[in-house]
């Protein structure tokens, strides 16, 4: 029986480890790299620029083909359409590195492009006027080698349970304290309310960045998982002088990709006095 069952649990572990390295790679080649599939994404210029470069790495007869940013038109027999199309040609041509020309395309479409297309894709950036590609793989090739991090932290379970936690014991703890938590908060009436919204799972202790001196609605940044509205926001807990949409922007990406409870703790302790907003 013992040497049945070790059978067993050997043969589903097999079984197993097959259906992932199938899913990711869409063969049973273990032990081999899977062959390069390469899309570049931007215009005229650049896209020949990227294409010369992996010539140089000997890596051009791996490209699949262009994908232009806008409206812009590559007349180039490797153009295969535009942007919005980037997930059908993916899947078409089964591609599975995207090379994106800095230069063509925003830093935030390019995170958000990472972040939507997941993680069974390459992603490298050529920078503007620059002779290197960031994230090559290979220590011999003549890139900077770069891994670009897009995961996001809060999006992890670990995360999403910790961050509920931590509301949850905020909010106790707030409201056995009360008597003398009164004594230091502004707005008194904001603070119990506030207690009670986050017990009621409608707000969180710590959310987005406000843009534009007003909360940013949830999941209004598509790059973004949805939170809850926040009573304080990171990094100063305030949104005095954060008009900036762009930076306030930023600093919402840092949060969730860098995400800790630890950090919740410390800017709620650091602005007591703001937990009505």
């Amino acid at each position: 029986m013992i040497i049945a069952g070790a059978a067993f649990n050997t043969a589903l572990l097999i079984a197993v480890r097959s259906t992932l390295h199938f899913m990711r790679y869409k063969n049973f080649r273990f032990g081999e790299a899977p062959e390069k599939k390469i899309l570049i994404v931007g215009n005229g210029e650049e896209t020949a620029r990227a294409h010369q470069l992996l010539n140089q790495l000997q890596l051009g007869n791996l490209i699949m083909g262009y994908v232009r940013t806008g409206n812009y038109k590559n007349n180039d027999e490797l153009e295969l359409g535009d942007i919005t199309n980037l997930p059908e040609l993916i899947n078409v041509y089964k591609a599975n590195e995207i090379i994106f020309c800095a230069k063509d395309i925003s830093s935030q479409d390019i995170i958000s492009q990472m972040v939507s297309l997941g993680e069974l894709i390459d992603f490298k950036i050529i920078p503007d006027q620059s002779l290197s590609i960031i994230g090559s793989n290979s220590k011999n090739s003549a890139g900077d080698i770069y891994t670009v991090d897009i995961q996001l932290k809060i999006t992890q379970p670990e995360s999403k349970r910790a961050k509920r936690l931590f509301d949850i014991g905020i909010s106790f703890l707030a409201l056995i304290c009360t008597p003398v938590l009164l004594f230091f908060v502004r707005n008194k009436g904001g603070f119990l309310r506030n207690i009670f919204a986050v017990f009621a799972n409608s707000k969180s202790w710590v959310g987005y960045f406000r843009e534009n001196g007003k909360q940013v609605p949830a999941g209004s940044t598509p790059i973004l998982p949805k939170l809850k509205p926040g009573v304080l926001v990171p990094v100063n807990g305030h949104n005095k002088g954060m008009d900036n949409q762009l930076m306030a922007s930023r600093l919402n990406f840092i949060y969730a990709r860098d995400y800790r409870v630890t950090d919740d703790l410390e800017i709620v302790l650091t602005n007591m006095r703001n937990l009505g907003n």
